[in-house]
């Protein structure tokens, strides 16, 4: 009938060597974005962290620019 006949065995074997390979490339390439994604989280906690200091140390001089200008006014 011009079908070629191809054990179970020898078919569920490349299906499956296939199947792994296809896991280990997910596994890398999940892998690689979780590290990307770790390395953003951390750029953008320092970033945060350096806008949070420089937000602070601007209400600090604001404030002592606040208290210079009441002592103004009241004397």
């Amino acid at each position: 009938n011009g079908h070629q006949e191809v054990s179970y065995d020898s078919l569920s074997l490349k299906n499956d060597a296939e199947m792994l390979e296809q896991i280990k490339q997910l596994l890398h390439e999940n892998n690689n974005l979780k590290e990307t994604m770790k390395q953003m989280n951390q750029g953008m906690k320092e970033r945060l962290e350096e806008l949070l200091k420089r937000h602070n140390q601007r209400l600090v001089d604001l404030n002592s620019e606040n208290e210079l200008l009441r002592k103004e006014l009241h004397s």
